[in-house]
């Protein structure tokens, strides 16, 4: 996961590719659920990657493999729902299919108590907006909500950065009343 968070994306599909080999072979001996909440959370992490790199394909079995994961644990999908909506946001954003990659987003929004993850899901439907045009309005009102109501609750500069760009960018776009 450090090597995707540095920038080292085919470092980061390898390791986590021997990771998940492992992990298979240790769930073979032992089915314990931790096991199946760290594969799911390396999942999420290589899923973000194949986008990145544009190995749609790969993500999108990786995103079932998640489901299936989740389907078999209820908890671990209370747990990864919001996350799950939101890897589906992103694969329809590498697909540009907007419509959906906003149903997703708003879907994970209403699902999330996490701040950061909120702030990441509000970075990705902002730049939907964008990516639509004629959304202004929308994404200042999203970004007032995201600088207002939760910012003050991050305390990560990784996430605080993508909110502060698209609050400025939003003060420059065309105002519908003009």
């Amino acid at each position: 996961m450090h090597s995707m968070q540095a920038g080292y994306l085919e470092k980061a599909q390898k390791y986590t590719d021997q990771a998940l080999m492992q992990l298979e072979k240790l769930k073979m001996l032992n089915s314990s659920p931790i096991l199946s909440t760290f594969q799911v959370i390396l999942l999420e992490h290589i899923i973000m990657c194949r986008l990145v790199t544009g190995h749609k394909a790969t993500a999108l079995q990786e995103i079932s493999q998640v489901c299936q994961l989740c389907q078999q644990s209820p908890r671990l999908f209370t747990n990864h729902a919001a996350q799950l909506h939101t890897l589906l946001g992103l694969y329809c954003i590498s697909v540009n299919c907007m419509d959906n990659a906003e149903a997703q987003f708003t879907a994970a929004l209403q699902m999330t108590t996490h701040q950061e993850l909120w702030t990441f899901i509000v970075t990705n439907l902002a730049s939907v907006y964008i990516r639509e045009g004629n959304r202004h309005q929308e994404v200042r009102e999203l970004l007032i909500s995201a600088a207002f109501k939760h910012v003050q609750h991050v305390h990560s500069c990784f996430f605080l950065v993508p909110i502060f760009f698209f609050f400025s960018a939003s003060a420059v776009l065309p105002s519908r009343d003009n």
